[in-house]
């Protein structure tokens, strides 16, 4: 029998308990990220969303409102 994945989001994901949430998740083989939201660490973002293959990602358009492929860099 298959067991299925539980999805989750997470919200201020480069924060600390955002990341520590993210470590705890990756040790467990039963969560899907579904979704990472940040504030402002953009280059975190970048790095948390390459690891966990994460389908959406949300930042705030201040970050950078001409770029919206900053995070495909």
């Amino acid at each position: 029998m298959e067991t299925l994945s539980k999805k989750v989001v997470i919200f201020g994901s480069t924060g600390s308990i955002g990341t520590q949430t993210l470590e705890v998740i990756d040790k467990l083989h039963n969560f899907e990220i579904e979704a990472l939201a940040c504030g402002k660490n953009i280059e975190l973002l970048k790095k948390q969303n390459l690891h966990s293959h994460t389908k959406n990602i949300f930042f705030p358009l201040s970050v950078n409102p001409f770029n919206p492929n900053i995070i495909c860099k």
